[in-house]
């Protein structure tokens, strides 16, 4: 299936992209060194130069490398005294479906200390000397290696992605009966069959910032692309096929990310690694490398930056705002 791409969405300038050969051409150890690549992800704070050891260069001859500007603000709005601030942000994990994160670098004048497990990357930092009214604009730089075609990855916590959970209610009584309707003789065709189900039947109310999940939905028949992708996770989990909802970004290229490409989709597992479905654009296991994957919508996860938010906050007292460009 092609691509479709949503116009009012797309906000990338500059771009540039390797085209890589079909999944049936591409050598094992061209996979193999993708992953063998994810070792040498560097996080850098306060503005040092990037360390640690190169990604191979025949890594660079078959992935698309691209630059990635994130930028915010951090801003104090009332007089409170100046207390520390603390906060979580999601950073791409170092192997997503179709990318890995070779390095970042983050905002000066931060302490920063990153987490990082199979499924997520978090940069805690705390803000010191952040005074009454001042607002400050930072940005967080990435480079990273995207592949056209899924990169396999083990299944480690299948059962994370076949369970009920918030907004994907696997266990509905409608949401099984749906997904008997839907079910067909493999699992990816079942996966097909959800994908164009859900993106026929299910009307696209706008962003609406407020997560309903995937029962609402279907009693509904409308939603956002939250929505969208929950359903179809929900659907995909009650037939057995594990899913799960993904937050990022839209882009090609090397770009700034800007907050009006900011998106949910979702994604399945199928022979060895996870595949894009993203009903209400139209792209089904196609161009996934233009999906940025910075963290899986998942309570099981438990990363400090709760399902569906961007980022986190402590000790702002409710005076303290980060907006994101």
């Amino acid at each position: 299936m092609g691509f479709s791409w949503n116009a009012r969405s797309s906000q990338a300038r500059n771009s540039w992209i390797v085209v890589t050969k079909p999944l049936s051409h591409i050598r094992l150890s061209v996979l193999a060194l993708f992953l063998s690549c994810l070792g040498s992800a560097t996080v850098v704070a306060h503005g040092e130069q990037a360390s640690g050891p190169e990604a191979p260069k025949a890594l660079h001859r078959s992935l698309a490398t691209r630059e990635l500007v994130l930028p915010f603000s951090i801003q104090r709005a009332g007089r409170a005294a100046s207390q520390p601030v603390h906060l979580a942000l999601n950073l791409p994990p170092r192997q997503s479906a179709y990318h890995a994160l070779l390095s970042s670098r983050l905002p000066e004048g931060v302490a920063w200390r990153l987490e990082q497990t199979e499924e997520a990357s978090v940069a805690h930092g705390t803000v010191i000397d952040l005074k009454p009214y001042e607002k400050r604009d930072l940005a967080i730089r990435l480079s990273m290696g995207f592949s056209a075609v899924p990169v396999p990855q083990e299944l480690t916590n299948e059962a994370a992605y076949l369970q009920q959970e918030p907004y994907v209610e696997t266990h509905a009584p409608p949401i099984r009966q749906r997904a008997r309707i839907l079910s067909e003789a493999t699992g990816y065709a079942t996966a097909a069959s959800i994908f164009h189900w859900v993106g026929n039947a299910i009307q696209y109310t706008g962003y609406r910032g407020t997560v309903r999940g995937a029962l609402w939905a279907l009693e509904n028949r409308q939603g956002d692309c939250t929505e969208f992708a929950c359903l179809f996770a929900a659907l995909c989990r009650a037939n057995g096929i594990p899913a799960r909802v993904m937050s990022g970004y839209l882009c090609m290229g090397c770009t700034v990310l800007k907050s009006s490409t900011y998106h949910n989709w979702a994604e399945f597992y199928w022979n060895g690694a996870w595949h894009v479905a993203d009903p209400l654009k139209g792209v089904f296991d196609d161009n996934g490398d233009r999906y940025v994957a910075f963290s899986i919508c998942s309570a099981h996860l438990n990363s400090g930056v709760s399902p569906f938010a961007r980022h986190a906050l402590t000790g702002a007292d409710g005076d303290i705002a980060i907006t994101w460009h």
